[in-house]
């Protein structure tokens, strides 16, 4: 699954990395709401948490969605990841 969503955040624009964050990380895509980069993605705040499923709906939609119903996790500045 890890290489298909590697695939649509290219394919869409956007970048994919492995390492866990640099300061133009917008979105972690995950599974659930453990590990380290689920850690140091709630420690930054202003890092979109979300899962798959927002990446899938947003290539069946040809849309960047807003990521409130796909939300793993809630911070405080998830609503500027939702103005594009």
């Amino acid at each position: 699954e890890k290489e298909k969503l590697h695939r649509l955040t290219l394919l869409h624009g956007g970048r994919y990395t492995r390492d866990l964050f640099t300061h133009k990380t917008t979105h972690l895509i995950a599974n659930s709401c453990e590990g380290r980069k689920f850690q140091e993605a709630t420690k930054c705040g202003n890092i979109a948490i979300v899962s798959p499923e927002w990446l899938y709906s947003c290539h069946k939609m040809k849309s960047k969605l807003s990521t409130k119903k796909f939300q793993l996790y809630s911070t405080n500045d998830d609503d500027n990841h939702d103005h594009n």
